[in-house]
């Protein structure tokens, strides 16, 4: 059965995620070409994980959802008003309701029967073009013949966002492994962000890459952001980094060393303002909750 971890990771991830449709939805961009690495269950009923007061702001946020106080908590409490959590794609097609196409990659063969499921709701959508299930790790299919699909192959308008959404369990600033065990294949390394670089070079029309990280394992925060950006903010296909987003500590000054979501943008300098804002945004909701 798939399962959700319910702990702050989840706030500040598709927080941050519902606030990049938000600010595309005000820019007015017609079109939405959703790529996702990890898709997980769309909506996961089963909690994992150790009981650790990582869970207790994320339960105080479920506790209040019909105050309705973001996109995010309206979004949670349509989609899961009975318990269980969405995932980023579930999220996506309740939030934004113009045109969009999916690539949902997914390498857990308990989470594919549930996406294939989920996925002839989804495709009856007037607003749905091109929906996807990708059963390999989600490597594979970015460095196979088929590649990604541009906005124009999934039959959305001039002018469609890419979004790329990755959710690995930690970046890791060290060369990627000839062969990824289980544990390394949630993780994701250098030379994949290159790839990902790589394959998005003949995109036209704005990029957005959003990477959250859970944990930063021993290397610091400020290390893992310099690592990330030395690949993705060179060359001509060059990504900028519009925003940091930091969890903050709950009890103490400062902002945790392990989770945070990392947003990186191409062709979108108009939103930069926008996008620069989420960081004080996203801190001055967590803080009441």
């Amino acid at each position: 059965m798939p399962t959700y971890k319910g702990n702050v990771g989840h706030l500040i991830q598709h927080w941050t995620l519902c606030e990049l449709l938000n600010i595309a939805h005000k820019k007015g961009v017609r079109g939405l070409n959703f790529i996702d690495a990890h898709a997980m269950a769309p909506i996961a009923y089963k909690r994992a994980g150790p009981d650790t007061s990582r869970r207790k702001k994320f339960d105080r946020v479920r506790a209040r959802l019909p105050r309705d106080l973001s996109v995010y908590e309206k979004a949670w409490h349509h989609l899961a008003p009975r318990g269980g959590y969405p995932s980023s794609a579930n999220f996506v097609q309740q939030v934004w309701t113009r045109d969009f196409s999916m690539l949902l990659c997914e390498i857990d063969l308990y989470t594919i029967g549930p996406l294939r499921c989920w996925l002839p709701r989804i495709q009856a959508q007037r607003n749905c073009r091109v929906p996807k299930v990708c059963r390999s790790d989600w490597r594979d299919r970015f460095a196979s013949a088929q590649g990604l699909p541009l906005p124009d192959a999934v039959d959305l308008p001039d002018g469609s966002l890419t979004l790329v959404s990755f959710d690995p369990d930690l970046i890791s600033c060290h060369p990627r492994p000839a062969r990824l065990d289980h544990k390394q294949q949630r993780r994701i390394y250098p030379q994949d962000l290159q790839d990902v670089r790589n394959q998005l070079a003949h995109f036209d029309g704005g990029v957005l890459i959003h990477l959250p990280t859970y944990s930063a394992q021993n290397n610091k925060q400020p290390r893992v952001i310099c690592s990330t950006d030395e690949v993705l903010t060179q060359g001509a296909d060059r990504f900028t980094r519009k925003a940091t987003v930091l969890l903050p500590y709950d009890h103490k000054p400062g902002f945790r060393k392990d989770m945070m979501s990392l947003v990186y943008a191409r062709g979108l300098d108009d939103w930069a303002p926008q996008i620069k804002a989420l960081p004080a945004c996203f801190r001055a909701w967590y803080d009441a909750i």
